[in-house]
């Protein structure tokens, strides 16, 4: 049954990108903070 497999494979490569989506934000979240914290502003 090699289509158990395949969904396993389709589920786990998911569930990273979620992961890096979800990692993505807070390192931009947290850039932006430190950023005005020290007076500048990227925007």
């Amino acid at each position: 049954m090699p289509w158990i497999g395949a969904y396993d494979l389709f589920a786990a490569s998911n569930a990273v990108g979620i992961m890096l989506r979800v990692v993505i934000q807070v390192v931009t979240l947290s850039v932006k903070s430190v950023l005005q914290r020290n007076g500048t502003s990227c925007s």
